[in-house]
């Protein structure tokens, strides 16, 4: 009973039948098994007499040496020594004594296997055209072979080659897809029909088939009618097993596979095989309508030349790979300089945003999903709602996962599972992060020779064998659900571009770990800061009120004083000097002034109270510096004007700003007691519409390195018998006002810089 299977995949007796031993052998030459250790014949094949001139039951048992003279021997044994054997041997001529007692020569190959020394006989003419053809032919395929510059250009090549190397119908280059199913990608003929392009299923060549291509480089079928000739072995030979023939050029045919011949009308066929990277890459096919035997030198040389295409192949997918890698080391390199070139390092996110081009270039995406450290970060085309890609995690291979069909690794909704039809899948850390570039849905039709089935024989015990498919006619499949298939380097490229990504996401966790302890410390000191701040202005309150109590009274008697020595001497009717009683006057003046500043004090240090009014920056300073000038100890003194004219009015309370001007400029004429020159700069200006600056300058020791950055924290001084309170109050001034205060050393000059901003505009 015949029947056809859909599944082409499904398991068949074929796949595990003993093809290497069939107990076999094509009929257009003939065999010897030799002990390896007696050198005597154990097997041959039963049509010897057609070749070597002895019946069959004349060889077994004898020793070679009775069937070959020495140079023969030595000639033919050399080649099949255990330290010295290669894949297929070099064919030699061999001398013989026939058994009607005549000296001829024959093609003979040889080759170890097991414990036996198979031998393979040709007839002398099958030799063909000599060394010196061979040597031309071999030169000028050699040439033509190291001309093209990509496997598709060399595979056109090849199939050139051999064809004009082997005179077959059809030459065909036959490459085996990562499922084992094959497509034919080169073809010579000048048959009507075609095969480039057509696709066949994985059983036509099944996996014990695919195994002797990858140990047996060539292999040729003289005639697909021809009837195989049995192996004899003498009475007194025992061998449990079969002759194993993987390594035989004569090895017969499966049956299967002389049917699935015939089935495509091909008569005669060779075969060889493409390894590349250790693998079978594919076969350099070969078919013709009529019976067809290679000579043992061409065959040996088309085996030599499959070899040479073969690291040529290599060699070119090699120099892919290498060009792949070191794009992506470059792309790495450039992830790499973004992060270091920044003051401030950028964030993985930031770095795959600006760098999504690149990583296209490398890897081709439609969608590209980030997400790291809590955050997702999405570009290109990706589905409404995203599917649970973390689930991949635990699936990941040296952290990768690379499938051109997504739905066999999660689920998916149908939206979901076109706009992400497969992709790749990158692990960054095993909380989470992870790097996911998607590729669409690519609905495509592939062309089968024939309909990718196969057919399952049954005998009448019920076991099952595989037959050749009826038709090889062109049928095609629509494929959907898959994505753009990737390429065998991807995943040595996205190893890469994952190490660095690796490197750049260990950084910012560092940092972000560094940011968050030092932003805990500064808050954890703030508040310290805050909470003795808080203490200091209670008791500076305090201090303020005990202050504003005990002065206030002094300077009332001032003022009482100074009006009662005016008085008293109006009443003894004598007159005073004008500028008697005008320094009496200023004492009064000044001492009210001096109780004003300390209830004004008060109160700010007590409830932050700021009397705002509309007032003149350059006149508050005049007469502020008027102040502080004569009551210092530090003499000559220059100042240096630099009063911008027009400057806004200012809303804000005058004796504060006062103050702040006065603790300045006494701290810059301290700063001076001992340098010459002593300049004082007072500058005001307008660099923003919306405030103005006041600037304070000296030429004298400038400030401490270690305490710049503290300088206007309360209690800090350089000062050996200051309190620190008084650079606090200023800012605290400044900035009730809505402005700020800074300070520093003057940049190529001695000395330090003092300034300040306020606001124009009046508060609401």
């Amino acid at each position: 009973m015949t029947t056809e299977s859909p599944d082409p995949t499904e398991p068949i007796e074929c796949d595990q039948l003993a093809i290497h031993a069939p107990g076999s052998i094509q009929p257009h030459g003939a065999l010897l098994a030799v002990d390896l250790e007696s050198l005597t014949i154990r097997q041959v094949s039963a049509n010897t007499a057609d070749f070597l001139g002895y019946a069959p039951e004349r060889l077994l048992g004898r020793p070679i040496g009775d069937i070959f003279d020495l140079t023969g021997l030595t000639a033919l044994l050399a080649p099949a020594s255990p330290h010295a054997r290669a894949r297929t041997p070099r064919p030699v001529r061999a001398d013989i004594v026939g058994g009607d007692g005549e000296r001829r020569t024959v093609a003979c190959m040889a080759h170890v296997q097991g414990r036996h020394i198979i031998v393979e006989i040709l007839p002398e003419g099958q030799l063909g055209g000599g060394v010196a053809g061979l040597q031309s032919l071999r030169q000028r395929a050699l040439i033509e072979l190291t001309r093209p510059e990509t496997v598709s250009a060399l595979c056109d090549v090849i199939a050139l080659t051999f064809r004009l190397l082997t005179g077959y119908d059809r030459v065909m280059v036959y490459f085996f897809h990562p499922d084992d199913h094959g497509e034919v990608i080169a073809e010579r003929t000048d048959q009507p029909n075609r095969y480039f392009g057509l696709h066949y299923p994985a059983s036509d060549i099944p996996a014990p088939a695919r195994a002797l291509y990858r140990q047996n480089l060539i292999r040729m079928i003289a005639d697909v009618a021809d009837e195989p000739v049995r192996l004899l072995a003498g009475a007194d030979t025992a061998d449990p097993e079969p002759l194993d023939l993987s390594f035989s050029q004569l090895r017969s045919v499966a049956p299967v596979h002389l049917d699935y011949l015939r089935a495509m009308g091909v008569k005669a066929s060779m075969s060889t095989s493409l390894i590349v990277d250790g693998r079978l890459w594919g076969l350099v096919a070969c078919h013709h309508g009529d019976r067809k035997v290679l000579p043992a030198d061409l065959l040996h040389l088309c085996e030599l030349l499959s070899q040479i295409a073969s690291t040529f192949i290599e060699r070119m997918q090699n120099a892919e790979r290498l060009n792949r890698i070191l794009l992506a080391q470059q792309i790495a390199s450039d992830l790499e300089r973004v992060e270091r070139s920044d003051e401030d390092s950028r964030a993985v996110l930031d770095i795959l945003r600006d760098n999504a081009a690149k990583l296209q270039q490398l890897i081709a995406w439609d969608g590209l999903v980030a997400h790291i450290g809590g955050q997702v970060m999405t570009l290109g085309d990706v589905p409404t709602v995203l599917p649970d890609l973390t689930s991949l995690l635990d699936r990941t291979d040296d952290g990768l996962i690379i499938s051109e069909r997504l739905v066999e690794q999660i689920a998916l909704e149908t939206e979901q599972s076109a706009v992400f039809a497969g992709g790749a899948f990158v692990s960054l850390s095993a909380d989470g992060d992870y790097l996911f570039l998607g590729r669409h849905e690519w609905q495509r039709r592939i062309s089968w020779a024939g309909k990718p089935c196969h057919v399952v024989r049954t005998d009448a015990e019920g076991h099952r064998s595989l037959g050749p498919r009826r038709s090889f006619e062109a049928w095609q499949e629509s494929v959907s659900g898959r994505s753009l298939p990737f390429r065998p380097d991807d995943r040595d490229a996205l190893a890469v571009i994952r190490r660095t990504l690796l490197a750049l996401r260990a950084a910012e966790r560092e940092r972000n770990a560094l940011a968050a302890k030092q932003a805990a410390e500064r808050n954890e000191a703030a508040l310290r800061i805050q909470l003795l701040h808080s203490a200091r202005l209670s008791s500076m309150g305090e201090l303020a009120s005990g202050l504003a109590h005990e002065i206030n009274q002094p300077l009332t008697a001032v003022v009482n004083y100074v009006s009662a020595c005016r008085e008293e001497m109006r009443l003894i009717e004598d007159k005073l000097p004008d500028v008697v009683a005008e320094l009496m006057d200023e004492a009064v003046e000044q001492a009210d002034r001096a109780g004003e500043i300390v209830r004004r004090l008060r109160r700010f240090i007590e409830k932050g109270e700021i009397e705002r009014m509309p007032l003149s920056i350059s006149e508050t300073i005049a007469e502020a510096v008027k102040l502080a000038v004569p009551v210092s100890f530090v003499q000559d003194v220059e100042i240096d004007w630099r009063l911008t004219d027009d400057l806004p009015t200012v809303y804000a309370d005058k004796v504060q700003i006062e103050q702040v001007v006065f603790n300045l400029v006494r701290n810059a004429l301290e700063s001076m007691e001992t340098v010459s020159p002593k300049v004082l700069t007072i500058a005001t200006g307008q660099d923003s519409p919306a405030e103005i600056e006041v600037r304070i300058a000296d030429t004298g020791h400038g400030l401490v390195d270690h305490i710049q950055d503290d300088l206007f924290r309360p209690f800090t001084t350089s000062k050996a018998n200051g309190m620190g309170i008084g650079l606090s109050l200023c800012r605290s001034i400044v900035e009730a006002h809505g402005g700020m205060i800074r300070a520093r050393n003057k940049p190529h000059a001695e000395g330090a810089e003092f300034v300040f901003t306020l606001p124009v505009s009046q508060p609401a």
